[in-house]
């Protein structure tokens, strides 16, 4: 992994797995989704010099291991499939731009 990738794993760390009273009540709804899709499309592109399957395999592992963690970890937080959906949704639209854009 080169090191915007390795960074940017941190940064999905860091924030799904800090406890769950750190973040701000927003009124807007869905915004959690947004953030999901954002950090694995972030992923995505920031593993734009690995190949497209390992982007994949690895940001699907990072997806589930958060999402696990987040469900069995004391932060105040709960295991969300949808969470795991807007992943997997970030990494492909990801994936698809940078299809797109080595062409």
């Amino acid at each position: 992994m080169q090191l915007p990738a390795v960074l940017w794993t941190c940064v999905i760390f860091s924030l799904c797995l800090a406890d769950g009273h750190w973040f701000p009540q927003v009124n807007i709804p869905h915004i959690d989704k947004l953030v999901h899709f954002m950090m694995f499309l972030g992923f995505s592109l920031a593993c734009y010099k690995m190949r497209m399957t390992h982007i994949l395999v690895f940001g699907l592992a990072l997806a589930i291991l958060t999402e696990i963690l987040q469900g069995v970890l004391p932060i105040h937080r709960s295991f969300d499939l949808r969470d795991m959906l807007m992943d997997a949704t970030g990494l492909a639209v990801g994936i698809i731009i940078l299809y797109w854009w080595k062409i």
